[in-house]
């Protein structure tokens, strides 16, 4: 694990003070070494966590025996061993790592050999022979790549503050804005925030010549995958499902340092412990998660998980004050808008993680987006019975208003509200029509998101929607950053292909049998887990978002920032409006607490990052190395 970056194109003092500029600003990603090597036209950029085989001899930038083949790799690769294994007396192996493997892989097989890994991945690899670049990032973009490009040279990093450390222009990408203000997303496509900054989309690779790109491949497409031909019999079915976990998690635990466990409430991470426990030295047996207290707690449910596994359990407490610390330090190292309250919190469970000299966190990240988790897919479920005229509708119809406690009535409402187009937009009453939307607005269809669940044939689609375009693209920049800049290896087991596409590959109605979501998980996991947290429903995220907004300090932070010169001449909010809306909000009850989230969010982006230039680090424990 690591921080990765470099400058292909010229080679002179310029560009060595720049990419000593890059790579010190991922610092915070790889403390234990940095170093910088020098090939015929490119500097690529090193900073070293170390994870497996701590000896120097695994340091990147690696070079092959005959230094025709270098790799700067940020990620884990967590079959290498069963890969070395295969390679055998075809490359002569130096080290214990994981790097190395891929290197082989590279060089033994070129590109096609992305199919064969498992892991969360994000590479620059130089062919010399070719004098070719291959920039590439895993299936779902668990590891971050950005670039940009001038007209002298091809700049890379594993985060955006770095590249801005290369002084390229950092003007801001306003349909990028206006995408988020009306959807509420981000991250999907190639577009940042910034104009000249891009991202390698999750699955896919760049091909490099010069400083050009020459080629542009999605090597994996979850929408194209075939599917898992599962066991018909549902207990051999569970079995293999189970197995499944097993072989995955098992796999996740490949470290050469402590490993501890990021623990929710939830079903998804007690499911990963669970899966976990037949391979257990490798745990530090320490649980980290993070609480607000009072009618928002979880304690109830994580502590049950914890104690029927034995496990040490550190729960962190999140207040106002923490937040009102925190938001803006957070945007420069979400580079973007934090997700919501619950993202903000999860800071105090890295920070106790570091505290206890963990370097691998386990998340539970990607049960819920494949195998129906959240109330909407449950939703779409009905709602696609009940267009067909299913016969089976009124059964599943009753199941779901029992379990979410809801009443029939309301259900129905809710159900006729799924076909209005808009229901991904936000509402745009809240921004300048005038003169930013209707400007913008013409571009907003460029990340091709569903704008019906019309549109979506089976729940299959909204599932894949959630893991390309909405829920995982979040989640994954959110959660590298925040754990990175606590020099925190997060690793996320249910991300593994095997796991989504398994989890693709079952029946619609095998997801809510009984009323409940992720239904299968559940009867997987029986006897595995505690009772009370395996049939417990899924709940709303445990954030007081809502009632934070309404506190008078936040209030005064708010009003503070709305009611500045600089908001109010930005050009992008209709400020008559936000100041109503944030009235109703405050003083009569309105619930559009995501609107406010999205102008404080937004707001702080252009304070932190366009207002001013932030700030760059320039480090000197920098060894700089040639392959001349």
């Amino acid at each position: 694990m690591c921080g990765i970056a470099g400058i292909i194109g010229e080679v002179n003092e310029s560009n060595y003070i720049l990419v000593k500029n890059m790579i010190s600003n991922l610092y915070h990603r790889g403390p234990d070494k940095i170093r910088v090597l020098e090939t015929t036209n490119s500097l690529l950029a090193f900073s070293r966590l170390k994870i497996i085989d701590f000896n120097d001899r695994s340091m990147q930038p690696i070079i092959s025996d005959d230094k025709k083949h270098i790799l700067v790799f940020n990620g884990e690769i967590y079959n290498y061993k069963e890969l070395k294994k295969n390679i055998g007396k075809k490359y002569p192996f130096k080290t214990s790592s994981d790097t190395e493997v891929l290197l082989a892989m590279l060089k033994l097989y070129g590109i096609s050999a992305l199919k064969d890994l498992n892991g969360m991945f994000a590479f620059c690899y130089h062919n010399v022979r070719e004098n070719s670049y291959i920039l590439a990032r895993d299936r779902f973009g668990q590891k971050p790549l950005y670039y940009s490009i001038d007209k002298r040279n091809f700049y890379f990093a594993s985060e955006i503050k770095s590249l801005i450390a290369s002084n390229i222009d950092t003007s801001p990408d306003l349909t990028s804005i206006s995408e988020y203000l009306h959807r509420g997303e981000l991250d999907f496509t190639q577009h940042t925030w910034f104009k000249s900054i891009k991202q390698i989309e999750a699955g896919q690779y760049i091909k490099i010549k010069s400083n050009n790109i020459i080629k542009t491949v999605n090597w994996y497409n979850l929408e194209k995958i075939k599917l898992i031909n599962l066991p018909k019999k549902l207990s051999e079915r569970n079995e293999f499902i189970y197995q499944t976990f097993l072989e995955v998690c098992d796999e996740h635990l490949n470290a050469d340092t402590k490993i501890g466990v990021k623990l929710s409430g939830g079903l998804d991470s007690s499911t990963m412990l669970a899966s976990m426990e037949k391979n257990k030295k490798y745990f530090s047996n320490k649980c980290f998660s993070v609480d607000f207290g009072s009618s928002y707690s979880e304690k109830e449910w994580i502590t049950e998980t914890a104690n029927f596994f034995d496990k040490e359990l550190i729960i962190s407490n999140y207040k106002i004050e923490d937040f009102l610390c925190d938001f803006n330090k957070m945007i420069f190292t979400h580079e973007g808008p934090l997700g919501g309250l619950m993202n903000c919190a999860f800071e105090k469970v890295y920070q106790s993680a570091n505290e206890n000299s963990i370097r691998v966190l386990l998340d539970g990240t990607g049960l819920d987006e494949a195998f129906g988790g959240y109330r909407i897919h449950h939703m779409l479920f009905l709602y696609k019975m009940y267009k067909k005229k299913d016969s089976n509708f009124p059964k599943f119809f009753n199941e779901y208003s029992l379990k979410w406690k809801i009443k029939p009535e309301e259900v129905k409402t809710e159900l006729l509200k799924l076909s209005n187009k808009s229901n991904y937009l936000q509402d745009g009453s809240s921004f300048n029509q005038n003169k930013f939307t209707t400007k913008y607005i013409q571009n907003l269809n460029r990340g091709n998101v569903h704008n019906s669940f019309d549109n979506m044939d089976s729940i299959h689609k909204h599932f894949i929607d959630y893991i390309i375009r909405s829920k995982i693209p979040k989640n994954t920049r959110i959660k590298d950053r925040q754990s990175m800049s606590y020099s925190i290896e997060l690793r996320m087991p249910f991300l593994d292909q095997r796991i989504i596409e398994l989890g693709l590959s079952l029946k619609e109605e095998e997801y809510f049998e009984g009323g409940l979501t992720k239904n299968i998980i559940r009867n997987v996991m029986k006897h595995k887990l505690p009772d009370k947290v395996r049939l417990d429903q899924k709940r709303s995220i445990q954030a007081p978002q809502g009632e934070w907004l309404r506190h008078p300090r936040i209030i005064e932070h708010v009003k503070d920032l709305i009611n500045s010169d600089k908001f109010k001449s930005r050009g992008i909010f209709n400020y008559k409006q936000i100041k109503k809306n944030y009235e109703d909000f405050t003083e009569f009850g309105a619930k559009n607490s995501f609107h406010i989230w999205q102008w404080i969010n937004t707001e702080a982006f252009f304070n932190t990052f366009i207002d001013k230039k932030p700030v760059i680090n320039t480090l000197d424990q920098i060894e700089f190395t040639s392959l001349k």
